[in-house]
């Protein structure tokens, strides 16, 4: 039962911290420029690594503009946790290789609670994998995400998904 009151006192203060979601879709590189102006993303105009040009790393070092660095970001300004790439030990590294870390730390779980990472494997669209944070349950069937990065060109955006997605 504490962990349960732990869970909704959580998800609370995450609610109250994000106020009003935001939801739409900025593709390209607008994504960033959005983000930063509607959520405080710190990195409005981060280069296009994955266009073949420079990477540079962010606060928690990871790349900016990539979907791990908008889900570092929303770790440590929602969750209220000092994250970064070697956050609970070892190296966190690119979307694919971040399940078996966020699971053991209880930052991605079957609970589809608000404040916890969604994650995807390495598949043809995202070689390296990808990740997002769940912004908000909105029902038993449905959350909201926002993830950076989604068509590899830094585009942005907060959607509402059924519950049951990957």
């Amino acid at each position: 039962q504490d962990q349960a009151s732990q869970l909704i006192a959580d998800a609370e203060r995450i609610q109250a911290v994000l106020g009003t979601l935001t939801t739409g879709t900025w593709p390209g590189t607008a994504g960033p420029g959005v983000a930063a102006t509607v959520y405080g993303y710190p990195y409005p105009n981060p280069p296009a690594c994955t266009d073949g040009g420079s990477c540079y790393a962010d606060q928690w070092n990871f790349y900016q503009g990539q979907c791990t660095s908008w889900a570092a970001y929303r770790l440590s300004q929602l969750n209220g946790i000092e994250f970064s790439n070697s956050y609970g030990g070892g190296t966190w590294g690119d979307a694919m290789d971040w399940g078996p870390h966020a699971q053991a730390l209880g930052l991605a779980d079957s609970t589809r609670a608000a404040g916890r990472i969604a994650w995807r494997a390495a598949s043809t669209s995202h070689p390296g994998g990808h990740v997002a944070y769940r912004a908000q349950v909105n029902s038993p069937t449905s959350l909201a995400i926002s993830t950076m990065n989604y068509d590899n060109d830094h585009g942005s955006r907060t959607s509402t998904l059924p519950s049951s997605s990957s």
